[in-house]
């Protein structure tokens, strides 16, 4: 299975009275790595296994009930799928059933996407200084935005919901 015992593996841990948080390598989205035979493995997952007693199979996974990446407390951790992850995830709202997390910008438009940077009143200035003949450069100097901003603005790409 492994060559990693449990006790070498938690003793690499900071115990706070909740989690046992992984000191050693984490990934970019936080969850612990750790080195066997030269290949990474998710430190959950290996916790998971070796309290087990053998490999996870195809389609199991090792789940937080924490929602902490880099918790390997062994009662933290249980055996189940990526369904069972998700159901998780919507139980606690870290998702949403009606609007996964990649939509949740794409039905929003205009001042109500929480990234706009300009309100409806600007894009029409935008386009009556068009009509007046400034440049998309100058318009986006004017409004503190990039020159393919304004041109997505002025083809009718982005706020077309503006008149």
């Amino acid at each position: 299975m492994n060559t990693f015992t449990l006790d070498e593996l938690l003793a690499r841990t900071r115990r706070t009275k909740t989690c046992w948080l992984w000191l050693g390598n984490r990934t970019t989205k936080g969850y612990g790595r750790c080195k066997l035979r030269k290949k990474s493995h998710y430190v959950h997952r290996v916790v998971l296994e070796l309290t087990i007693g053998r490999r996870l199979r195809r389609g199991e996974q090792s789940n937080h009930r924490c929602d902490v990446r880099h918790c390997i407390r062994p009662d933290h951790l249980y055996l189940g799928s990526q369904k069972d992850n998700i159901a998780d995830a919507i139980r606690q709202g870290r998702m949403s059933v009606q609007q996964p997390w990649f939509n949740q910008f794409r039905r929003k438009q205009g001042v109500d996407h929480p990234r706009a940077q300009l309100t409806e009143a600007k894009v029409r200035t935008m386009r009556r200084l068009r009509a007046r003949g400034w440049t998309q450069q100058a318009i986006a100097d004017r409004f503190d935005t990039s020159q393919v901003n304004v041109s997505w603005i002025l083809n009718g790409h982005g706020w077309r919901h503006v008149k």
